[in-house]
């Protein structure tokens, strides 16, 4: 309920209709009295994660946390700080046979992703609450992930055992979206048999680019793969 009234109201429209399975919480009476009242069609799919797009969504989050623990080495009992990165990164990640990202969608303006770090590796954050005037200003946490609609990232403290909100956050790591892409390619030397050089250039390519045309690659990949191979 609260959900579509954020969605009314952030985006100026009206529901029409909700598909969901046969679960207990949808068939509830107060749900029905207030499906009816409001004149939205809810179109139930019991037992079919092909047709239910929620269902299907939940197992490639579902997906997405296993590779994150995996990657990152923590315990299951991150698994719902996994969901939440899952989730707040596949809104910004082109989908559907448009590319459309739903977070642009959604805002009606590009995403900044500036931003994005690997879930679980090593952060410095700084702690406003300063225990003495001596005391660091900075200490060792784990990022979790992002929160919405701010600059502010969620970080784990490793000596207390909690999830803190900081903005001033220093990364130990590399960004993978730059350093990690090979450079760009220089003059090429070929040899001939009659010993004759040809010099030949190629035009410098640049990061952005590279990345663009991995993402080409991964996309023509996925227009080959049968979807029915996941139900």
């Amino acid at each position: 309920m609260t959900y579509i009234a954020e969605v009314e109201r952030q985006l100026s429209c009206k529901v029409k209709s909700i598909r969901s399975d046969d679960g207990g919480e949808f068939n509830s009476a107060a749900w029905n009295t207030y499906m009816q009242s409001r004149g939205i069609e809810h179109v139930k799919v019991p037992a079919a994660h092909a047709q239910n797009g929620v269902e299907r969504v939940h197992l490639t989050i579902l997906n997405g946390v296993r590779t994150v623990l995996a990657h990152s080495g923590l315990g299951a009992q991150f698994w719902a700080q996994a969901a939440n990165y899952i989730a707040y990164t596949r809104n910004r990640t082109p989908c559907g046979p448009q590319h459309l990202v739903p977070d642009d969608s959604w805002q009606n303006k590009e995403s900044r992703l500036d931003h994005l770090q690997p879930s679980g590796c090593q952060v410095f954050y700084r702690d406003h609450r300063y225990p003495s005037k001596l005391a660091p200003r900075y200490k060792e946490g784990l990022l979790m992930g992002f929160v919405d609609s701010t600059h502010n990232y969620r970080i784990w403290d490793t000596k207390s055992n909690s999830v803190i909100t900081s903005r001033d956050v220093v990364f130990t790591h590399h960004s993978p979206t730059t350093s990690d892409i090979a450079p760009d390619v220089g003059p090429e030397i070929v040899q001939v048999p009659d010993d004759d050089i040809i010099e030949t250039t190629e035009m410098p390519v640049s990061p952005q680019r590279q990345l663009l045309r991995q993402f080409s690659r991964i996309d023509q990949q996925e227009t080959t793969t049968n979807p029915r191979q996941y139900y």
